[in-house]
């Protein structure tokens, strides 16, 4: 079954419907209504625009149906008994049951021809093609066929091949080794000199460190028995806590240790303990030095040690020495500088670098110690807190100065090619006052003659490969002939396209 869709656009009218209609011989038409924004009105509405194209459509003898149509035109092509379908799919499955429109009943049209011909003429209908053109319709095809193959095959020949051409010019290598100093608060580069700024940040660490120096501290006391020896004919009661000396100078005294009793008679004795009164070896007296009571006790006994009195000792204890103090203070101010540089540097661009000799301590803020020098400590620690600076150089300030003076080597009619420039810096870098650095720059480069990539691709453009880099060798200042790679690499020529030549200069 033939069927002919018609969409309509939004400004459509009768006319316009009629004009996509046509002449048409089929059995079914499909109107398609399009998709209406918000305030714009739907085409061919009208119920007298919907009857027109109802009945010019019988004239030629198929049924309309409608698609997408919005609710006014719906309800008139019920009214009608046109069918209306949500989609042409839907048109395909559910029977139409639609009608013919109406028409009154005319005489005869007088002009409407009476022979074949003219009635095809009259209708516009083509007359069959003669035999032998229908014979040339398959040769014709398959001609038009390979001409258009032809086409898109050179059209990919065109476009399609690439080409890689090496050029080996003659060069100069070029080495300049430079001594810079950078400097902060320098406005722009002199010479040798080069501009640096400075950058700051707080840190803090702390350290510890075991003491070096000793500290002597008597803990021991001397002790020993002594003999007490009654005066008088009176029982004498000696407490303790009573105190005996040495006559000998040093007058070293000792504390009798318990309560001793002497009986009622003269040269009577007891013994009792002392013990010095000071620890340390200075209580360690030899015997018969003890012989004097003090107080009252003096006049009424007689003291002395008949051994030696012992055990008197001292300690040997860890103690804080001044060197401590410095040597744990340079500890803790490299960890300070190293910390703030690993700080700073983290957070540099690409672009820039610090020396690391460049570090320093500009400001310290705080600095204690747990313990000052002579005081016994086994461990001594440090807190500081301070501010810590480096010189940030910027890389482009030191290529600047080496391209430079690499420019200034580059021999007559030569120039420096830009790919092959290259530079570096020294590991050793000497820190100097005011954060002043200075170090060595290395740049190298090569230098060639000038070669226009543009005007090789245009002189090697469509030339046979086979005699392709001679052609080079002879227009160009290159030392060996250069090598020519083609793709595909069955191709006997380079690409038509001269910027499908990739030109490569150097190394």
């Amino acid at each position: 079954m033939r069927e002919q869709i018609i969409h309509l656009d939004q400004f459509d009218d009768y006319h316009s419907a009629r004009d996509k209609l046509g002449w048409a011989r089929v059995d079914r038409v499909l109107v398609v209504w399009p998709k209406t924004g918000w305030g714009q009105a739907p085409p061919l509405q009208r119920r007298v625009e919907l009857t027109l194209v109802h009945r010019h459509t019988s004239q030629l003898g198929a049924h309309l149906g409608f698609v997408n149509a919005p609710d006014s035109v719906a309800d008139h092509a019920a009214d009608m008994r046109i069918p209306t379908f949500n989609s042409v799919e839907d048109s395909h499955l559910f029977n139409w049951g639609s009608r013919l429109a109406p028409r009154g009943m005319r005489e005869p049209d007088g002009r409407i021809p009476t022979d074949i011909a003219a009635a095809r003429n009259y209708l516009g209908m083509r007359p069959p093609a003669p035999r032998w053109q229908t014979l040339l319709r398959l040769p014709a095809s398959m001609l038009l066929a390979a001409g258009a193959l032809a086409a898109v095959g050179a059209m990919l020949l065109v476009a399609l091949p690439t080409a890689e051409l090496r050029l080996q010019p003659a060069t100069q290598q070029l080495t300049a080794s430079i001594e810079l100093e950078a400097v902060p608060g320098l406005d722009a580069a002199n010479g040798r000199t080069i501009p640096a700024t400075t950058r700051t940040v707080e840190v803090s660490a702390s350290s510890d460190t075991l003491t070096t120096a000793t500290f002597t501290k008597a803990e021991e006391y001397a002790t020993g028995n002594v003999l007490l020896t009654n005066r008088t004919a009176q029982a004498v009661r000696v407490p303790a806590g009573s105190v005996a000396r040495t006559t000998d100078g040093s007058a070293i005294k000792f504390v009798l240790q318990q309560d001793v009793a002497l009986p009622a008679r003269a040269g009577a004795s007891a013994q009792g303990t002392m013990r010095a009164v000071r620890p340390g070896p200075a209580g360690n007296v030899a015997a018969n030095l003890i012989n004097s009571m003090e107080g009252y006790l003096a006049d009424l006994i007689v003291v002395t040690n008949q051994a030696a009195l012992a055990g008197g000792e001292v300690k040997q204890l860890p103690a804080v020495a001044s060197a401590d103090l410095s040597r744990l203070q340079k500890l803790v101010e490299a960890e300070l500088v190293e910390n703030g540089y690993a700080q700073l540097a983290a957070a540099l661009p690409a672009s820039q670098f610090a020396p690391q000799k460049s570090a320093r301590l500009t400001r310290v803020f705080e600095a204690t110690f747990s313990n000052a020098a002579g005081e016994p400590a086994e461990m001594l620690s440090l807190l500081m807190r301070a501010a810590v600076s480096v010189t940030v150089v910027d890389e482009q300030q030191l290529h600047a100065v080496g391209l430079q003076e690499l420019e200034q080597r580059v021999g007559a009619d030569l120039v420096l090619l830009p790919d092959s420039v290259s530079y570096s810096r020294s590991t050793e870098v000497l820190a100097l006052s005011e954060g002043r650095a200075a170090f060595t720059l290395t740049a190298r480069g090569t230098a060639g003659p000038q070669i226009d990539a543009r005007l090789v691709q245009q002189a090697v453009r469509w030339q046979p490969v086979a005699q392709a880099p001679e052609l080079i060798y002879k227009l160009f200042p290159i030392v060996q002939r250069p090598s020519l790679a083609v793709w595909p690499a069955w191709l006997k020529r380079t690409p038509w396209l001269a910027w499908r030549t990739r030109v490569l200069i150097g190394t």
